[in-house]
């Protein structure tokens, strides 16, 4: 082993090591001994460590990788150390945790997030099990930027089916972002209100969507909004 970091030991010895290697090269090694220094698990990503842990039994083991140009990228690795297998790899969509709960007996890994809350992932197969409920609770908690991303997401996702309901769901994300600090950015701050623009045309209200159009603009000339700001005030010059 080159570069041994990261170590972790289960209550049985099972214990487990990220071998960050030499070179520039991005890559990483995975081990997991027992506890006379027999190798149970060994993986090499091509890409380098970020963490990983045990379980408590040493049963279960995961790594997470850092960013990289091929599939290994963001991802992170459940093993099923008794059978020395990758049970899946991805990426948690609700992002690195602080630590690890193992929970065998429902099959679930739980990360969990220090002052914000805990979402599990299916141990089988990778699945967000709390993908609704995360996607509810991180708007409390969010950095401002990306609760702009969130209410951006949200709007595209909408689609058609966009109503007075999921707009104004919409619009509270989008404002939030705006008085919880996104204005510390002149193109984000921008950006978020060209999105918010977007959603007041989209439900009709022209005048608003002008309004929001107008101020991105002037925070970010550069932010293309200029013909819709034409063809917005010639449509309300018409209705007057």
């Amino acid at each position: 082993m080159e570069r041994p970091n990261d170590g972790r030991v289960s209550n049985s010895g099972r214990f487990a090591l990220s071998d960050w290697r030499f070179g520039a090269a991005l890559r990483s090694t995975f081990y997991v001994f027992d506890s006379l220094g027999k190798i149970l698990v060994s993986k090499e990503f091509k890409a380098n460590a970020l963490h990983s842990d045990i379980s408590p039994d040493g049963q279960f083991a995961v790594f997470v990788t850092a960013r990289s140009d091929n599939e290994d990228s963001n991802k992170m690795s459940l093993f099923d150390v008794e059978a020395a297998t990758l049970l899946w790899s991805k990426w948690p969509q609700s992002g690195i945790p602080d630590r690890y709960q193992f929970d065998a007996a429902r099959a679930r890994l739980w990360l969990v997030y220090e002052g914000k809350g805990s979402y599990s992932f299916s141990m089988t197969d990778g699945t967000f099990l709390d993908l609704d409920r995360w996607e509810d609770e991180r708007i409390d908690w969010a950095h401002p930027f990306e609760l702009s991303r969130i209410g951006q997401e949200r709007l595209e996702a909408a689609g058609s089916g966009l109503d007075v309901e999921k707009g104004a769901e919409i619009a509270f994300i989008l404002k939030k972002a705006i008085a919880a600090g996104v204005d510390e950015n002149a193109f984000e701050h921008s950006r978020t209100l060209k999105t918010l623009g977007d959603l007041w045309e989209r439900l009709g209200d022209e005048r608003e969507a002008l309004k929001c159009f107008e101020e991105a603009q002037s925070i970010y000339p550069k932010i293309g909004v200029k013909r819709r700001i034409a063809r917005l005030g010639n449509s309300i010059g018409k209705l007057s």
